[in-house]
């Protein structure tokens, strides 16, 4: 999976990648990270990264990227705040911000392994509001891999909202997304996931919070065969606020996993993570969380919450949020349900004369609520719950079963 790399310090970070993979194998159910989610019978070795495709880049009219088989395509024109530069392998940019991945982590020898296209947004602070950018991502060469990497560099008291859409047949999928948010920043982040049922998603998000920064993070996932978006938050000085979010809708077989670490290691920071599940036929969902709160991140606040809701006897959740606390002068929660939907109150929408897949799909709604309530832009959020809405539709035969 290594391609040509032109700077030496990048090169020899992709051999120590294949070199990693090569000596421990892909992580095994063994693997306490990768218990839920095992990648060693995935095929991933046999899969070469996916080569440049014939599009040259092209313009659009909205301020967007499009990411082909993990090469940009197209670039819409930014607004003034925002400056776009695509690093070539021999840019020590690219090396720096490389060297702030995951260490020892399968997601980041993926990545370094399989390098394509990176670019960099550097945003500066705007006295007007600067309109949402959309990434898109997707891909035809369903054989290959596909490895964009988007760094964003924020300055202090810049604003930003990504919509990343995740879409297309790659055989696997593994994008990163890099973000250091300066003091007094505002990012907001909105993943969607909806990739062909044949391909596997492996995400990577790497996100470092400044003084008074506020990170929004919503992550939405339905599509693929075998999906994991994990999120790696670090909070580098006070005063910082995290919210993540997400839902996974899996049905037919499919594998959500929805894994967070956050590093609270200054005082005086606040991180909310909201996870809900919706799983039908022999769907498996996962959700791992681990926060951990530094010996001098006194009055820290960080919590945690995964519901999953089973339509079916034969779907899996598992949970495991974790706390590793090393201040006293601290309050944080986590906690997990299972459940399945609740005959008492479907009854009562059925005894007022709504059919039964309706109203399983308005309980469902209600279940999904605590976290498309965290998104706080109303277009996003409208969008999401279309999806949502969508995906309950085309459930419905297998809804109007109940619980199998």
């Amino acid at each position: 999976m290594q391609p040509e790399l032109a700077h030496p310090d990048i090169d020899q970070l992709a051999g120590d990648a294949h070199s990693a993979v090569a000596q421990t194998g892909w992580p095994s159910s063994k693997h306490e990270a990768w218990k839920f989610t095992p990648l060693d019978k995935s095929g991933f070795d046999s899969l070469a990264p996916a080569s440049r495709p014939a599009d040259t880049l092209s313009t659009a009219q909205t301020q967007s990227l499009t990411f082909k088989d993990g090469y940009l395509v197209s670039a819409g024109t930014m607004d003034k705040a925002i400056s776009l530069r695509q690093l070539g392998r021999d840019d020590v940019t690219l090396l720096n911000w490389l060297k702030l991945l995951p260490k020892d982590h399968y997601l980041s020898y993926l990545s370094l392994g399989g390098l394509g296209e990176a670019v960099l947004l550097e945003v500066e602070a705007s006295e007007n509001e600067i309109p949402p950018l959309t990434l898109h991502f997707t891909g035809e060469q369903a054989s290959a891999s596909a490895h964009p990497v988007v760094l964003v560099q924020m300055a202090d008291g810049a604003r930003l909202t990504l919509i990343e859409e995740h879409v297309g047949s790659n055989a696997l999928s593994a994008p990163v997304l890099m973000a250091d948010v300066g003091a007094s920043a505002s990012l907001h982040v909105a993943k969607y996931q909806d990739q062909a049922r044949s391909t596997s998603h492996l995400g990577l998000s790497v996100l470092k919070l400044g003084e008074q920064a506020k990170v929004n993070g919503f992550t939405l996932s339905k599509g693929s065969k075998l999906a994991r978006m994990e999120s790696h938050v670090e909070f580098m000085a006070d005063d910082a606020e995290l919210v993540l979010s997400a839902i996974y809708l899996g049905a037919s077989g499919q594998h959500h996993d929805i894994t967070t670490v956050v590093q609270h290691e200054v005082p005086n920071c606040q991180s909310n993570q909201v996870i809900r599940g919706v799983l039908n036929d022999d769907a498996h969902g996962v959700f791992q969380g681990k926060v951990r709160v530094a010996p001098d991140a006194q009055k820290t606040d960080g919590q945690q919450m995964s519901r999953a809701l089973l339509l079916s006897r034969d779907a899996v959740a598992d949970a495991k949020p974790e706390l590793e606390i090393f201040a006293d002068d601290v309050v944080c929660a986590h906690g997990a349900t299972v459940g399945e939907l609740d005959e008492t109150l479907l009854f009562y929408l059925k005894s007022r004369g709504i059919p039964k897949a309706q109203a399983q799909a308005m309980l469902i709604k209600a279940f999904l609520g605590d976290a498309l309530e965290q998104i706080d832009d109303d277009a996003i959020a409208s969008f999401m719950n279309q999806i949502i809405d969508d995906w309950a539709e085309q459930n419905n035969d297998a809804l109007a079963m109940g619980n199998s």
